[in-house]
Order: C-alpha cells, then sequence, then structure tokens
C-alpha cells in the first residue's frame, strides 16, 4: 500500500521525472568538443558590458539577450565548456517541468502532461540542445512559458496571463529573432479556444510586441523574404 502511495504521488512523480531528465542531461555534458557557435558565444557574452547592450539594435546580431544573460553567469560561475552548457541545461529541465501544465492545458487529455514530460525527458533531440551552448535551450523554455499564459489567458481573460505573455514574448523574440514566426500559432490557439474579448485583447498584445520589437523588425523582415536557408551544409 505504501509503495502504491509512493508511486501514484504527484510531487513525487514530478522529481523523478525531473531527476531522469537532468541525469541524462549532465552526463558527457561536455564529452563532445566546443564547436564554432559556441566558440563565438563564449567570445560574445564575454564583452564588456556597454558592448553587449550595444547588440541589441546591431543589424546582423542575433540572440542579444542571451549573450546578456550567460554574460553574468559565466562571471559567477567562471568561463568553461562545461559552465556554458550548463547554462542550457537548467534551461532544458525548467522545460521539463512545465510540460505537465502546458501539455494539460493544450491537450485537454487524461495524463497528456505526463505523457509530454516524458517524451520531453527522453528526447534525445532535446538532450542535444541542453547540452549546446546556443540559445536553443533557453528559447524552447521561453516558448512553453508563453503559450502557457496565453492558454490561461484566453481561458480567464486576466490582465496578469496577459501581462506575462507579452513580457515572456518580448524577451523571447530578443533571444532569438525568428521567435516571430510563433504569431501565426498565437493567432490560432486564440482564435479557436477564445472568445471575442480574448481575440481583441491578443491583438492589442501583438501590437504592443512589434512596437517592442521594433529594433530588430527591420532585419526579421529581409531574412524572412531572402533566399537565406539556416543552418550548415554537409
Amino acid at each position: 500500500m505504501k509503495v502504491r502511495r509512493f508511486l501514484i504521488n504527484s510531487g513525487t512523480l514530478s522529481i523523478t521525472l525531473l531527476l531522469f531528465a537532468f541525469i541524462l542531461r549532465l552526463y558527457h555534458l561536455d564529452y563532445q568538443p566546443i564547436w564554432s557557435d559556441e566558440r563565438d558565444v563564449l567570445e560574445f557574452s564575454t564583452q564588456s558590458l556597454p558592448s553587449l547592450l550595444q547588440n541589441f539594435d546591431r543589424p546582423g546580431w542575433n540572440g542579444p539577450l542571451h549573450y546578456l544573460l550567460l554574460s553574468f553567469w559565466l562571471k559567477g560561475m567562471g568561463a568553461s565548456l562545461f559552465t556554458l552548457r550548463y547554462f542550457s541545461l537548467l534551461w532544458g529541465l525548467l522545460s521539463v517541468a512545465l510540460a505537465r501544465p502546458l501539455g494539460d492545458k493544450l491537450l485537454r487529455l487524461p495524463y497528456a502532461g505526463w505523457g509530454l514530460g516524458l517524451v520531453m525527458a527522453a528526447s534525445p533531440y532535446l538532450v542535444w540542445y541542453a547540452q549546446d551552448g546556443k540559445m536553443y535551450s533557453l528559447l524552447l523554455f521561453l516558448s512553453m512559458a508563453a503559450l502557457l499564459c496565453l492558454l490561461i489567458s484566453v481561458q480567464s481573460n486576466h490582465w496578469f496571463y496577459w501581462s506575462a505573455f507579452i513580457l515572456i514574448n518580448g524577451v523571447m523574440w530578443y533571444t532569438h529573432i525568428l521567435s516571430a514566426l510563433m504569431l501565426p500559432f498565437y493567432l490560432l490557439v486564440a482564435w479557436h479556444r477564445g472568445n471575442l474579448i480574448a481575440r481583441r485583447r491578443l491583438v492589442f498584445a501583438l501590437i504592443l510586441l512589434v512596437l517592442l520589437n521594433l529594433p530588430l523588425l527591420s532585419w526579421e523582415i529581409k531574412i524572412l523574404i531572402s533566399p537565406f536557408e539556416t543552418g550548415h551544409p554537409y
């Protein structure tokens, strides 16, 4: 009976899932050698504070907020390959923690949150990015948090969650320039699940986000309409 209670205890299951995700991400964290993008991240994030702040409106500079946050982390923990990747590991772990509430809200099926959490914890793809020094692990966490706030907002229409949705997206857009591609999905969610008031508030929120994003807007438009291909050819 005690064993059964232990297994079905929600808090215990959550801790076990996070511990499992943590071990997978910590194992061989600095095994792979540093690669070119991580080298650039270390170089950018160890610049002076005035230089980091100037990068927020510099054309072609992707992820200025990530470099700023990482600069404080590296100053406190030391600049090494392990500490660089551990910063990503933490955001990856927080993403797994968000999986249960987000899965329950988004899918609205029994145990959907637990299923999503288990898939995310064990995903080789997400483990890989949680062991990479780039901003993608942070980007995943921010996008999940923004979507969760939106799902709660369209149901409750509470100003706190709308404010959190705007704030998180503002942070996310300065973490990666192509975060704006989430906008069509936000509109789809709000139109499908929200009432007229929620839809109007979403439009207002998107207008505020565009204003927050003005320093990056010209560069984003150029990238979206150009034949530029992301990634590295083999």
